[in-house]
């Protein structure tokens, strides 16, 4: 935690595509963000945010090995463990030199209607709520992570973060959470945090936002997640 970065930063921020047709695809995009990529300018160092949660026909700013065809991540397990290894494999610039990685992965899915809640854990059993597809992981478990712990923890201090925006801002209702549901938001949370901790300059984080109007509009929701990646990455 601290300490001033030296280069150039890359984040990536994913959202699901939508459980039911009932839900517009683009409102969970925006929930997060309208462009597939901007600028958070921490002192004289620019972090790349780039989205890959996107509506149909905008690419990401650099194209991602082996995902490159899937705008949305699909609610459904087996993508899940396709696609997210290969985002923290993926290497964003052409510097065959210096090949630079995603540092941040922040995952954003709708939640219940209590507000924000930023995710600490993530398990790697107890999945047995079916996809999108029908299907369960065998077991219930995380399918290929046999040899990894039981439980992940972020390395982000989300108490601290909470009390920021309890502090700082005018939004109350966010909260942490010890409990992201056993579904595909805890199951990439924890496949995203296994693959993060192969290294130690990764960071990953989850954060559930609630559905439109509440209480927040999209546009809340958007500034509440800026806020939220602003602050990790002044910090870590």
């Amino acid at each position: 935690m601290g300490g001033e970065q030296e280069q150039d930063q890359y984040a990536l921020i994913t959202g699901f595509e939508p459980r039911t047709k009932a839900i517009p695809p683009g409102s969970l995009f925006l929930a997060t963000f309208s462009a597939s990529n901007f600028l958070i300018q921490q002192s004289s160092v620019p972090l790349t945010i780039m989205s890959f949660f996107m509506p149909k026909g905008i690419k990401p700013i650099y194209p991602l090995p082996h995902v490159s065809n899937t705008p949305e991540i699909p609610v459904e397990y087996v993508p899940v463990l396709n696609i997210v290894p290969a985002l923290h494999q993926t290497t964003i610039t052409n510097d065959v030199a210096a090949p630079r990685s995603y540092k941040y992965f922040f995952h954003v899915g709708v939640g219940n209607r209590d507000g924000v809640k930023v995710e600490t854990i993530a398990h790697r059993t107890g999945y047995y709520k079916p996809d999108n597809q029908n299907f369960i992981p065998p077991g219930g478990n995380v399918v290929g992570y046999e040899d990894h712990q039981n439980l992940y923890q972020t390395k982000i201090d989300v108490e601290a973060l909470v009390k920021h925006f309890k502090t700082k801002t005018s939004k109350d209702g966010i909260a942490l959470s010890r409990d992201a549901g056993r579904y595909l938001c805890e199951f990439i949370y924890y496949v995203s945090m296994a693959e993060g901790y192969k290294t130690d300059d990764k960071v990953v984080l989850f954060v559930h936002v609630p559905p439109e109007g509440e209480p927040y509009s999209i546009e809340e929701s958007r500034e509440i997640i800026q806020e939220i990646i602003t602050w990790v990455v002044t910090h870590y």
